[in-house]
């Protein structure tokens, strides 16, 4: 080796960065000669934990993406767009909020004067504390401008109605990127605002069980929301009964909340010499035990007609006494009642207050019996043609 060949110098020469450089001497930035700054970070030791706030809790967080989805004509708008508002403008919602509080509603498809406006007057809305953004909200584009408007007004709710209609045309909603990136803004001026964001969507038209399904466009829709509440016909009332429940589909921040019953009425409203009669929703009673697969998973009429067939089925089933439920869904399969009937079947039973369903012992069979009998002591483990596990006898 040449005693004056000077290996750093040469290095430097090469790859322009000196080779005690922390930078790998083969990227692109060390053969440009430039510093790479480092991503900022946070000291987890340096960050107090809070506890989150709610506008209803725990069914709408504040600072949070809230999604309401349903299907068409079933009062989502009513109830999301007008009744919510009306209760935040009152203060009347249970929440963290000290008092009435403003709200925002954006609006792509119903016209303020003769739809929204009348449904607020219905709900009992303050209106000096509601607000409609004038100009076609198009998103990711205009989340700055409504994250000044949010500002402005101190607006601790808003309302985006459908969120389908303010998506912008490069924006692919069946694509999960696509979603993400138009939602992701709107989820930070909620976190920056401290103000709740309602986005209401459609389900799709094919029946499911699963919400994650159901949810029309991307899952990035369902994935971007930390909370989802759902809409749906009232799974235990006729149709002509006018019965709707809002279910928790979905929670990141809480446990679900029970389904609440809801009903949407005629109402009259007197505004100087006008009078208009205008829907507007009333909440009911909560409804524990009601799934939102139960909800969007009813089916057609006559899938419904075969869930009543099948409870008075399951009702002369249990009449002589609890059973184990895999031998009582072996019998129902044998007389005819598919496993997804009989479990839409004692679901409703179970809502009704008619059915108990519970697990003997960690791990053991589960015992459906009416709640006319008392819990036995210990069920019969060769009740039924194949024992109470489903096999021919007792379990080794």
């Amino acid at each position: 080796m040449r005693a004056d060949l000077d290996l750093d110098k040469l290095t430097t020469d090469l790859v322009g960065a000196s080779p005690s450089s922390p930078y790998s001497p083969y990227s692109p930035s060390a053969r440009a000669g430039e510093t790479v700054a480092s991503l900022p970070t946070v000291l987890a030791a340096d960050v107090t934990p809070r506890r989150l706030s709610y506008l209803w809790s725990p069914r709408i967080p504040l600072g949070e993406l809230t999604i309401g989805v349903g299907r068409g004509g079933l009062g989502k708008t009513v109830l999301l767009a007008a009744e919510i508002p009306a209760r935040v403008t009152r203060g009347e919602l249970d929440g963290d909020l000290d008092g009435p509080a403003n709200v925002l509603i954006a609006s792509g498809e119903d016209a303020i004067d003769h739809t929204l406006v009348p449904r607020l007057y219905a709900a009992g809305a303050d209106l000096d504390r509601v607000r409609f953004l004038t100009d076609m909200l198009t998103l990711p584009e205009d989340v700055e401008r409504l994250h000044a408007a949010v500002d402005e007004h101190d607006a601790k709710l808003v309302i985006i109605d459908p969120l389908a209609a303010a998506l912008g045309s490069n924006v692919d909603s069946h694509r999960d990127a696509s979603i993400r990136r138009a939602l992701s803004p709107l989820a930070n001026l909620a976190h920056e605002s401290g103000a709740a964001v309602v986005a209401i969507a459609h389900l799709n038209k094919s029946p499911t069980g699963d919400l994650y399904l159901a949810v029309s466009g991307s899952a990035g829709l369902f994935n971007a929301a930390r909370s989802v509440l759902v809409v749906a016909g009232d799974p235990d009332t006729e149709a002509a009964d006018n019965a709707r429940v809002l279910m928790h589909g979905k929670s990141n921040t809480a446990e679900l909340a029970a389904a609440v019953r809801f009903a949407v009425v005629g109402t009259d409203v007197h505004v100087a010499d006008l009078t208009l009669n205008v829907p507007r929703a009333e909440l009911g009673d909560e409804v524990p035990g009601l799934s939102v697969h139960d909800v969007l998973d009813q089916g057609t009429a006559e899938d419904r007609n075969a869930s009543s067939e099948a409870e008075e089925w399951l009702r002369e089933s249990l009449a002589n006494g609890p059973r184990h439920a895999r031998n009582v869904k072996a019998d129902a399969q044998r007389a005819g009642y598919p496993p997804r009937t009989l479990e839409r079947a004692a679901g409703s039973l179970d809502r009704r207050g008619e059915l108990r369903r519970r697990r003997d012992g960690f791990g053991g069979p589960v015992t459906w019996e009416l709640v006319t009998h008392s819990p036995p002591t210990s069920p019969t483990l060769t009740d039924g043609e194949y024992g109470e596990y489903g096999e021919s006898g007792a379990p080794s």
